[in-house]
């Protein structure tokens, strides 16, 4: 600390913040009418993109008791990161960066999209005197998030509201423990449910509560080391507000590392040795049978813990595709309380003529479950079908890429495919006993 706590209130950071709020006085109420004005016109409720594009270079600026327990939120945390996502016109970097300023320094990285916005940001920046502290980075925030050198103690959020669960998803692996993230609400507002969602469901790793202040801060302590919290079958889920924080401890061990003889037992459980024809016509002395460590409850249940590690976070259901997604979706559903549903490779033709059991998956965040990735074509066309029928893909989950070409054409879809072990690091994780053949 540097003994003086006014930066805050120092003329030059008065003057620009009155500057911002006058001009958000003057502009939101304006931008807001714009969007309601489209809104009636077309009969239906615009995207935030849609809305976003309507705001235009309008402030939208937090409120100052929002900006001031901002302000206070950033003094308590004890290390020297800071993310913003949404700067604006930078009234709220403005009240990070005086706090980190009354604290003894440290950075702010800060995005925006808008280049109008840019402007005004680095120019308010530079009549407050707090450039030095902050970087800005230009462009989607799912891009320029993606690099984070240093840990985070505090990631606040006050950009588009469909963002901030994917925005919190590629800063979760940075926050310290005890880290905050802080998101600014509007009322009412559908877009903002799964991030609520998930930063409210204790076991994924938060202690959450809304602030009354303008329509609602949302503050969230990190209660784990870093990555997303494995799900026990004893967690609570959904767990509502009101429940004493002694019952929610926070527990700051690190993350247990994958076991490091899973792969082993896997692939000793799957080879097959003796004389197989391949599906090619060839014979083979080996052959590896996928559905012999799906069959293993134990191994199952190993297996399942480590694919909850690799959810997106705000994932709200699971998808597993048959046949060997399915037991896969099932057990990693027990483990994380997330529901899941079931998707037939073809669409029945008869009865519900479904093509996924068990549930709905339109406006659902979804993360497919899948055994074994060879060439992708299953799963390209299966998330395809799932995508048509309204669903959001987050990710696809599975437990071995064959490395024949799935990855690159799963990602060629523009699909995010997350493996716990390749062929080649199973074989390698292999215990060398010369017994073996």
């Amino acid at each position: 600390m540097n003994g003086s706590l006014g930066t805050l209130t120092s003329p030059r950071v008065v003057a620009v913040l009155d500057r911002i709020h006058a001009a958000a006085a003057r502009e939101d109420d304006a931008a807001k009418a714009r969007v309601r004005a489209r809104e009636a016109e077309v009969g239906a409720r615009l995207s935030q993109a849609q809305r976003y594009a309507l705001y235009g270079d309008a402030p939208q600026a937090i409120t100052r008791a929002v900006g001031e327990l901002v302000y206070v939120l950033t003094l308590g945390q004890a290390g020297k990161c800071v993310v913003e996502f949404g700067a604006s016109h930078a009234a709220s970097t403005i009240y990070l960066a005086a706090a980190l300023r009354d604290s003894g320094g440290g950075t702010l990285i800060t995005t925006e999209s808008r280049l109008g916005k840019v402007h005004l940001a680095r120019r308010n920046l530079a009549d407050a005197g707090l450039s030095d502290l902050v970087e800005l980075r230009v462009g989607d925030a799912r891009q320029t998030l993606r690099v984070l050198a240093e840990p985070v103690d505090l990631l606040f959020l006050d950009g588009r509201n469909d963002l901030y669960t994917d925005v919190l998803e590629l800063v979760e692996p940075r926050l310290r423990c005890k880290a905050l993230a802080v998101a600014d609400l509007s009322a009412d507002d559908p877009d903002l449910l799964s991030y609520l969602r998930y930063v409210r469901t204790a076991s994924n790793g938060y202690l959450s509560i809304e602030v009354p202040l303008g329509s609602g801060v949302e503050v969230s302590v990190r209660t784990v080391a870093s990555g997303p919290r494995l799900i026990g079958p004893d967690d609570p889920r959904g767990l509502s507000l009101s429940t004493s924080t002694t019952e929610r401890r926070i527990s700051c061990s690190p993350m247990p590392a994958p076991p490091a003889e899973l792969g082993e037992r896997i692939y000793a459980r799957a080879r097959l040795t003796g004389e197989f024809r391949l599906r090619s016509g060839a014979t083979s002395n080996e052959y590896f049978d996928k559905y012999q460590f799906e069959s293993d409850p134990r191994l199952l249940r190993e297996i399942a813990e480590e694919l909850v590690s690799l959810l997106p976070a705000g994932v709200e259901l699971l998808a597993g595709l048959e046949l060997g997604g399915v037991p896969l979706a099932v057990v990693v559903s027990q483990v994380s309380g997330l529901p899941s549903v079931f998707v037939r490779k073809a669409a029945k033709t008869y009865g519900t003529c479904r093509l996924a059991e068990g549930g709905e998956v339109a406006g659902r965040r979804i993360a497919v479950i899948e055994d074994v990735v060879t060439s992708g074509g299953q799963v390209i066309e299966s998330c395809r079908q799932l995508h048509d029928g309204g669903a959001d893909i987050a990710a696809v989950l599975c437990v071995i890429d064959r490395e024949a070409g799935g990855r690159e054409n799963v990602a060629a879809e523009g699909l995010d495919l997350r493996t716990l072990f390749t062929m080649s690091q199973l074989r390698e994780s292999r215990v060398t006993d010369p017994a073996r053949p």
